[in-house]
């Protein structure tokens, strides 16, 4: 209840504030499990993941994120779960896998951080992916950052990965192409 009371605040402030578009719903599987990757450039770029899907998102978040008082209790509250950069974090991985298997939609940022243009990502959504064996829903987010109408473009599901556990570079690789395609 409060994660669709928050999304209705977030909407009406994307659409007036950013005038948010979103194209490619059509593409959004009817139900859940799935993975939701998306470049990352804004501090808002969770909230026009969430607005934009029908689902809820459960979002990876930096650990440190939920040390900051409000926002820590809010990102909770919405079904955020603590992920350690920069090193395997066993418990982030098993949290997004019991999600999945309950159902869930999970989302993840790939390239680990915050950047002006899209940067390399990381093997850990390609090993998710491979992991769950459930559809990767590719976002690309435009001008979320700026003051320039945003847009939300939602590409289609992959759900066959041409890559496996032992070749995640390259799966990684796959993604970013995939999110490249729809910016």
């Amino acid at each position: 209840m409060f994660y669709n009371f928050a999304r209705a605040l977030a909407r009406c402030f994307m659409l007036v504030f950013k005038g948010m578009r979103v194209e490619g719903l059509e593409n959004v599987p009817k139900t859940g499990p799935y993975i939701v990757i998306a470049n990352h450039e804004s501090y808002l770029d969770p909230v026009a993941v969430g607005c934009a899907l029908p689902h809820q998102v459960y979002f990876m978040a930096k650990k440190e994120l939920f040390a900051v008082p409000l926002l820590g209790f809010i990102i909770k509250k919405l079904g955020a779960f603590p992920v350690k950069r920069d090193e395997v974090d066993l418990t982030a991985v098993k949290t997004a896998l019991r999600h999945l298997k309950d159902g869930k939609v999970v989302g993840i940022f790939p390239e680990g951080t915050r950047l002006k243009t899209l940067g390399e990502f990381h093997e850990g959504a390609a090993s998710l992916a491979l992991k769950a064996a459930v559809p990767v829903l590719p976002v690309g987010l435009i001008n979320v950052r700026g003051l320039k109408r945003c847009r939300v473009v939602i590409g289609k599901p992959i759900y066959d990965l041409p890559y496996s556990k032992n070749d995640l570079e390259r799966g990684a690789k796959y993604l970013r192409e995939k999110v490249l395609e729809l910016l």
